[in-house]
């Protein structure tokens, strides 16, 4: 039987940007569990564990910009069997969000999620040489969120996976192994099934010596979010409201019309019952909006309705898609169709080796070539909002006899304004600005990574560790069909190094450890920026008390000297950190 336990409790740096101030800067997490095993043999076991993590307040980061995270429960229960070769376990996660809710627009987060899973692996002997492993694995995702995050989608949200894999492996020489695995998975929610395998070479030339030479595909399934999102996430305060909403990609995909007097058509909340009213489609045309800014106007003692309306020739239309992290309308020059997500294909060759020498000195490098395929890139906004050209306006106001400065102030403030919105056939609100996701082109990267350890002493030792990424940018398109730069959203170089001290006798552990992050770009939902390069120092020291072993206490400090720095767009800028921690066993 084995009990565990851990509290937290903390103040929170305040976030660098004002939309996200927290109701209340407070940390407080805690958490237990409770595990039991069984042994009826020798070689068999059955361990059941439940427990529960809860995040009684923090302020997290999400694509929509900053949580209030209050009594978020997030809860498990396992049951386990090993007996031999035959391995089997069946886990249900449960989500409760508590009181959470979204700083920038006031919403509430639900969350009542769960997820079940059951996995049953075998293994055998193919003759003397090959030894065979394979097994199933099965699992249900079930949405519950009572309509806040998923929305409509919310009694339609279900996703069912099913997998299965065999694995074998064979000794070809004392020196030099081989395996090889394959694995075929099937996701409820999506058009095929995907299909993953992998291959490794071993070669131990000398004891304590290794080269390895592996191949890998793996894949990543569209999320919850990515499928079935449906949530407002912000309203623009324009005369109607416009509501800027995270939408999932339906299994049909989107698809704008283009058959409005040949080109792309718009729905706006200011057509006039002439045109078809709030919702119809038109073509791209902000002229045909015309009645409804006399009405405007009238608001501002400015007197149109003698005016004629003006044609597509006298006053241009402009369109412009949102930019969800500076919250500017950028200029674009059309809208692209949004296929049906697909999974994201992930391969990669790997060549590594590691040894020790002198049994004292430890070294690794790795070098891998990786490469993926229809990845799904962060939320944008995919539909282009229609604007009056400005600069037209004013001077067709002023050929109507209008005066030049009312004119100029009237046109500035209707050029501000999105006159409508170039939404897909199967988008479900006619001119809301719909936040999605979609599948990009590929993108392959190198990289590489060097470990290095070192005992100095029976109570010393030094370890250091560099890795490296080609790129931390990549090429793509974006959702207007241009040019567009997505970023790795973690840097390209970063190391660490560390001393270490232990005594067994004296029950004591310390470690001071330097890490160094070189800058990177950010694109994150909301998140737009650069992280700057930082370097920090943190030491630790864990202390077990003579008079009672079981008890061990320890102080980490994380950033010692205090150096101010932001490790992600839009999350504090954090200073020293000092934690300490008392661990009983029983």
């Amino acid at each position: 039987l084995k009990v565990s336990g851990q509290y937290l409790r903390g103040r929170d740096w305040p976030l660098s940007d004002p939309r996200d101030a927290p109701l209340d800067t407070t940390v407080e997490r805690v958490s237990g569990e409770l595990r039991l095993d069984w042994r009826p043999a020798a070689t068999t076991s059955l361990t059941g564990t439940v427990g529960v993590n809860q995040a009684i307040s923090s302020t997290e980061l999400t694509p929509l910009g900053a949580a209030q995270v209050v009594d978020w429960r997030y809860s498990y229960a396992q049951i386990r069997l090993r007996s031999g070769r035959l391995f089997g376990q069946v886990y249900v996660n449960t989500s409760n969000s508590g009181e959470t809710l979204l700083l920038r627009a006031g919403a509430p987060i639900v969350d009542r999620s769960q997820m079940l899973v059951a996995q049953l692996q075998h293994g055998a002997l193919l003759g003397s040489a090959i030894n065979l492993t394979y097994g199933i694995d099965v699992q249900r995702t079930v949405p519950r969120t009572e309509g806040t995050l998923t929305g409509r989608n919310e009694d339609d949200d279900t996703m069912d996976e099913v997998g299965a894999y065999v694995q074998a492996e064979a000794e070809l020489t004392p020196a030099l192994r081989l395996v090889v695995a394959a694995r075929g998975d099937y996701h409820s929610r999506l058009d095929d099934p995907v299909f993953s395998p992998r291959a490794a070479v071993v070669f131990h030339p000398a004891r304590d010596h290794s080269l390895r030479l592996t191949y890998n595909r793996a894949f990543s399934t569209p999320t919850t979010n990515n499928l079935f999102l449906d949530l407002v996430g912000d309203i623009l305060p324009t005369p109607v409201p416009l509501a800027v909403r995270l939408v999932g990609v339906p299994e049909t995909g989107f698809s704008f019309r283009r058959d409005c007097d040949g080109g792309l058509c718009m729905r706006s909340p200011y057509t006039p019952p002439a045109a078809g009213g709030p919702g119809a489609y038109l073509p791209l045309d902000v002229t045909l909006l015309w009645p409804t800014l006399v009405v405007l106007a009238a608001t501002q003692g400015i007197d149109l309705s003698q005016v004629p309306p003006p044609t597509s020739a006298d006053v241009r239309t402009v369109l412009a898609r949102l930019n969800i992290g500076t919250g500017a309308f950028e200029p674009v020059t059309g809208a692209t169709d949004l296929p049906p997500l697909k999974p994201t294909i992930d391969n990669a060759i790997e060549l590594g080796y590691r040894g020790t020498f002198a049994h004292r000195v430890t070294f690794g490098i790795d070098a891998y070539r990786g490469w993926k395929t229809d990845f799904v890139g962060g939320e944008q906004a995919e539909t282009p909002n229609a604007f009056f050209h400005g600069e037209d306006l004013r001077d067709y106001l002023i050929s109507v006899d209008v005066p030049p400065d009312v004119a100029a102030q009237f046109a500035d403030t209707v050029a501000m304004i999105p006159a409508g919105t170039v939404t897909p056939q199967e988008a479900r609100d006619p001119w809301d600005i719909l936040v999605t996701y979609r599948n990009f082109g590929d993108i392959s990267f190198w990289g590489a990574e060097v470990e290095l350890g070192a005992i100095l002493t029976d109570w010393l030792a030094v370890r250091g560790n560099y890795s490296w990424v080609s790129d931390d940018t990549f090429d793509a398109v974006d959702a207007t069909g241009r040019p567009a730069t997505i970023p790795l959203n973690a840097p390209a170089n970063r190391a660490a190094f560390a001393l270490l001290f232990r005594s067994r006798s004296a029950g004591l552990d310390a470690q001071v450890r330097g890490r160094w992050v070189d800058g990177f770009p950010v694109s994150s939902g909301e998140y737009l920026g650069e992280v700057e390069a930082y370097t920090v120092v943190d030491a630790l020291v864990a202390y077990r008390l003579p008079f009672a072993r079981q008890v061990m206490v320890s102080v980490n400090a994380l950033n010692v000297f205090d150096h101010d720095h932001v490790e992600f767009v839009g999350a504090p800028s954090i200073g020293r950190l000092v934690m300490g921690s008392v661990r009983a066993e029983f």
